[in-house]
């Protein structure tokens, strides 16, 4: 007998049908154990599932109903930790950053359930590694953006005193008095380019 529970062992449309009756949430234990006795009876292949029982889909459906919590607690988590981390000022990167975050946590959840993947999970420390590079990079980035805007501040203070100075002097060239230049230049320089 090869490894795994009596629903990894049912057949591939068998057990699709047993997680989609599950899910439907609208058939007892017994009546998921029913319908998908009476699809092994018709099964033409071989499969080492002969019947299934109403207890075993019970325990099945608690284990599935288990699984989604977690992973429910899990994302929510991890959707808090990015808000906490304000992982949205980092556009694309806040974004892929946050589902770097949940793919770890879910791992971690489901390893720490003993739960049967073939992918290695992230242990905590390494999670909590990948948190504190997060928090690294989000200061990094609202260095960046504080930097930015001061230059960008910067060169707009520069273009607005080059523009006040050339309606300067080409007011004065057409002869426009002292006073009008001087609410010219003001007018330039309290102007939003």
């Amino acid at each position: 007998m090869t490894k795994g529970t009596k629903i990894d062992l049912l057949p591939d449309d068998i057990r699709q049908l047993f997680h989609q009756l599950i899910d439907s949430k609208r058939y007892t234990s017994q009546q998921i154990a029913d319908m998908v006795n009476a699809e092994l009876e018709q099964y033409s292949g071989d499969t080492e599932v002969e019947r299934i029982s109403k207890n075993l889909v019970w325990r099945e459906a608690k284990k599935m109903e288990e699984v989604a919590a977690d992973m429910r607690r899990s994302q929510e988590y991890a959707k808090g930790l990015a808000n906490q981390l304000n992982l949205e000022n980092l556009g694309e990167q806040g974004v892929l950053l946050q589902s770097m975050l949940m793919s770890a946590m879910f791992k971690t959840t489901a390893h720490a359930m003993a739960a049967a993947t073939e992918d290695s999970p992230i242990d905590p420390e390494t999670l909590g590694d990948l948190v504190l590079s997060i928090q690294r990079l989000q200061r990094t980035a609202n260095f960046s953006a504080v930097l930015e805007k001061q230059i960008e501040e910067r060169t707009m203070m520069k273009a607005k005193a080059a523009a006040a100075e050339a309606a300067v002097t080409a007011a004065k060239k057409a002869g426009v008095g002292s006073g009008n230049v001087e609410l010219i230049r003001a007018a330039i320089a309290g102007a939003r380019l």
